[in-house]
């Protein structure tokens, strides 16, 4: 299993725990060992972030580190009604998805409403 929660974070688990993982974009040409002639193309690896047990309490708390580690990475909140701001809409924005993946007869509400 590997599961997409944000752009930058997704949860793998094997039978005994959930594994948060972070993308990692890595440049060889950055590195001091860079020769030239190997592979100069960025490439994304996935770095695990965590580990949470494998219960209904470890998979919240993996996907409430995924927000709040993605949230804490791309925002430039000034103050902590900014931030929690930034949390609610990216938790609201997942529960939007489960909600459509799970009950696909709703609608999506993040999806813009044609205009007649």
């Amino acid at each position: 299993m590997n599961v997409m929660i944000t752009a930058n974070y997704a949860l793998a688990a094997d039978d005994t725990q959930f594994t948060l993982q972070r993308k990692h974009l890595v440049d060889p040409t950055r590195s001091p060992w860079y020769t030239p002639d190997k592979d100069a193309n960025v490439r994304e690896e996935w770095r695990v972030a965590g580990y949470y047990p494998l219960t209904p309490d470890g998979l919240a708390a993996a996907v409430r580190s995924a927000i709040v580690r993605d949230v804490n990475n791309a925002t430039e909140a000034r103050t902590i009604a900014d931030l929690l701001a930034g949390y609610t809409q990216e938790t609201a924005r997942l529960n939007n998805a489960i909600s459509v993946a799970m009950f696909p007869q709703l609608t999506d509400t993040t999806a813009p409403v044609a205009s007649e």
